[in-house]
């Protein structure tokens, strides 16, 4: 838990912070120094469990510590002897990512909702984050981004903090008006913050979790089909007002435009194209970190799971494939069966993670350590009692 507040919530009020001058960047950007700080008692943890407990090492999580590894081999492989051979910043991002994945791995598979102060001081922190960002809102524009400071970051990063913080607290308080609170103001903030991607991925994940809970059921799914005409009659009919209050803002040109004829949407479809050329030259192997050269920049690679092809090739693709289904299905199984703050973290994170990967995240990206970590969480805390002899 305490590993968490400092990666999420933590990193929001640190940023805050140095942007307002109260502190200095003596932590530059954060989130790689922390991350560095909290790997080794996280993983000397990991391996105490383990021995404690050898069962709760199921075959999802050496699935996703050897896809780990393979990454690093290939990485390290490629720095030394590949195409992209003395590239030091593209080893850099990719050491980075995995060491970010297998944290925040460690974190969610041993994240403990039992403990109820823990839980307070998580809320207390979301609306210390709320009042803190909305004090620094001038004209609808979050004034403290593109302020040049050193280690300030983009507005991606304050949206992931938000919305991994919502998420875990919608699904830990659960009540209708808690959610309500928690998704107006984490909306509200990734608008403002300019997240497309987020508010998107966000918003689609607790839908998406909403109808596939309450489609068990005839009662549940009259409920949801009243809720969407509801909420499309209020958009239909205050469309105007919402379209005017967006003008200032990144969503209105993915609204007016389109999200593929949008500047952005534009942009990554090149990127897709660029990296699925690259693709068929070598389906095999791929062509690890080949748009630096092409485009000069590490983050030039396709904005998807495509990006798992062109740098780890049609293994590493494979090995990411299996095991996003692997988590989906579980965690679909799972909270259709046994609906706690446990199943719908990890239906949470997997729904997220999986359109995540489809439309807009490269294979690094952090919350798909997240996504396995709380889907085998689900065996500490639903199944362990029912399959003593099983690892789920």
């Amino acid at each position: 838990m305490l590993s968490f507040w400092l990666l999420f919530p933590g990193f929001f009020i640190y940023q805050v912070l140095i942007n307002l001058s109260i502190i200095p960047s003596f932590l530059g950007g954060y989130f790689g120094i922390v991350s560095m700080i909290v790997f080794v008692p996280l993983l000397f943890l990991f391996f105490f469990q383990i021995i404690k407990s050898p069962k709760s090492l199921g075959l999802l999580d050496v699935s996703f510590l050897l896809l780990m590894l393979y990454i690093f081999l290939v990485s390290v492989s490629n720095y030394l002897l590949g195409e992209m051979a003395g590239y030091y910043d593209l080893l850099y991002w990719s050491l980075s990512g995995v060491m970010f994945n297998l944290a925040c791995y460690f974190i969610a598979k041993y994240f403990n909702y039992d403990n109820e102060k823990a839980r307070k001081v998580l809320l207390v922190t979301f609306l210390l984050i709320v009042v803190l960002f909305f004090l620094n809102v001038r004209d609808g524009i979050f004034s403290l981004l593109n302020s040049g400071i050193e280690g300030s970051v983009t507005y991606q990063g304050y949206a992931r903090s938000i919305v991994a913080v919502s998420l875990i607290l919608i699904a830990s308080y659960r009540s209708a008006l808690a959610t309500i609170a928690l998704t107006s103001l984490s909306i509200a903030i990734l608008i403002i913050v300019g997240s497309r991607s987020e508010l998107i991925l966000y918003v689609g994940t607790l839908v998406v979790a909403y109808y596939l809970i309450k489609s068990s059921s005839i009662t549940g799914i009259s409920l949801a089909t009243l809720l969407s005409l509801v909420t499309l009659i209020i958009f239909g009919l205050n469309s105007n007002i919402i379209l005017a209050s967006l003008e200032n803002t990144r969503l209105y040109d993915f609204i007016e435009n389109g999200v593929f004829d949008s500047s952005s949407g534009q942009a990554r479809l090149e990127l897709v194209r660029a990296g699925w050329a690259n693709i068929v030259d070598n389906p095999v192997f791929g062509r690890y970190g080949i748009y630096v050269k092409h485009f000069g920049s590490i983050g030039a690679y396709p904005h998807n799971l495509l990006s798992a092809w062109l740098n780890l090739g049609i293994i590493g693709f494979i090995g990411y494939l299996s095991l996003i289904f692997a988590v989906l299905f579980k965690a679909l199984r799972v909270a259709r069966n046994h609906i706690n703050s446990y199943s719908l973290l990890a239906l949470f994170f997997a729904i997220f993670i999986f359109v995540a990967f489809l439309t807009s995240k490269d294979y690094l990206f952090m919350f798909f350590g997240l996504s396995v970590g709380f889907s085998q969480n689900i065996y500490q805390n639903i199944y362990q009692n029912i399959y003593q002899n099983r690892v789920i």
